[in-house]
């Protein structure tokens, strides 16, 4: 009789094992987005702006969810006039900082330009991207936080009285732009943008 059952206490077992092993715990996923205020983004293992948030905002959201998404951070959003063209939201702290603007097209966040006084906000050594030696083309400085650049333009502004410099990373989606020696009528920015799929 003990032997009619052994087949079905055989298959029994086996049917927990299995679950067992499909219950073990899985391999924890890495994050989709990092917060650049939490963590520095110039350390990342594969850097693209369309991968980080900025006070929970991001490439591609809507206006209104970028909005949104920075309902619980202690930032406020403004609709700023500009000089050409519709009003554009920047966003500041508590103290008045202008820490970013957004570039809004067709209703979403085309591009995200970090404004100097962010760098208080920013995690680990990605705060240097805004010292002025970055805008030399041989910055030490710049090379080791983002390598090489792709594309590199410069053009003299006797409106600006400088050298207007741009060091764009096509691949990463990030721009480092600026005037030397550094103008405080256009201080250095770190602009977000769509990053192409492959190095150009």
């Amino acid at each position: 009789m003990l032997k009619c059952y052994a087949p079905v206490v055989l298959a029994l077992f086996a049917a927990i094992a299995q679950g067992q092993q499909n219950t073990s715990p899985s391999k924890p996923q890495p994050p989709e987005t990092t917060e650049i205020t939490k963590h520095d983004f110039t350390k990342l293992d594969e850097l693209r702006s369309s991968k980080v948030t900025v006070f929970g905002v991001q490439l591609g959201q809507t206006q209104e969810q970028a909005q949104a998404a920075i309902g619980s951070a202690p930032i406020m959003w403004r609709m700023v006039p500009m000089a050409i063209g519709e009003p554009m939201p920047f966003l500041y702290d508590a103290d008045g900082h202008e820490l970013a603007q957004l570039d809004i097209v067709d209703g979403h966040v085309s591009k995200i330009r970090l404004k100097p006084d962010i760098s208080r906000y920013l995690a680990g050594e990605s705060r240097k991207l805004f010292d002025a030696t970055t805008l030399e083309p041989t910055s030490s400085t710049r090379l080791e936080l983002l390598g090489h650049e792709d594309e590199y333009t410069h053009e003299w502004s006797n409106v600006l009285d400088g050298d207007e410099r741009h060091f764009r990373y096509f691949k990463e989606g990030i721009e480092v732009s600026g005037v030397a020696p550094n103008s405080k009528i256009l201080p250095i920015e770190v602009q977000f943008f769509v990053p192409a799929k492959q190095r150009q």
